[in-house]
Formats: C-alpha cells, structure tokens, sequence
C-alpha cells in the first residue's frame, strides 16, 4: 500500500465499481441478444389498440401480398429499443434474473 491509505482505498472502489459496470453491460448484451433470440417464445405481451388498427393489423396478418410477421416486427423494435436504452435493459436483466432464481 502507499503513502495513502484512503487515496488506495479510493482507487480499489473506483476500479470495481468499473469492472462491475463492464461485467453488467457484457451480460445486459447478452441479455439482449436472447432476448432478440430464435428461443422458444412463452410470454406475451399485451397493448390496447383502437378498433381501426386492430382491423389493419388482422388483414396484414391474413394477407398473402405481404410478406411480414407483425409479431416479428414488434420484436425487432423491442430489440432496438433495448440497444438504445441499455440501462432499461440491464434493469429489466437483473429483474429476470431474480425472478428465475
């Protein structure tokens, strides 16, 4: 130790809280990229739309012009909300990862 115990003891703290952040943001990636992942899919997520949407969005699904999955779509924008805003993602994260313990 140096001259400086409380200036040491500093630099330790502030070098974990640093491996802490990229161990957290390695695993909050991870997190993202199984989130967007080809995994089975068991959970559904529900949102109120008006009556003029839902009517688009039964067309869009039953029409054979379009090639789109509407279910796909919305995950892919989920996805890149999770990259745009990783500190949501690391929070819903560490959430999943006390609900799965």
């Amino acid at each position: 130790m140096g001259d400086n115990a409380f200036g040491d003891a500093l630099d330790d703290a502030a070098e974990e809280q640093t491996t802490d952040a990229t161990d957290s943001s390695g695993a909050t990636e991870k997190f993202i990229e199984a989130m967007a992942g080809d995994g089975t899919k068991s959970e559904t997520i529900g949102f109120a739309v008006g009556p003029e949407m839902k009517y688009f969005y039964d067309e869009l699904r039953a029409s054979d012009d379009i090639d789109v999955d509407p279910g796909n779509e919305f995950r892919d924008q989920l996805e890149r909300l999770a990259n745009r805003h990783p500190e949501v993602a690391d929070k819903a994260r560490r959430k999943f990862e006390i609900d799965s313990e």
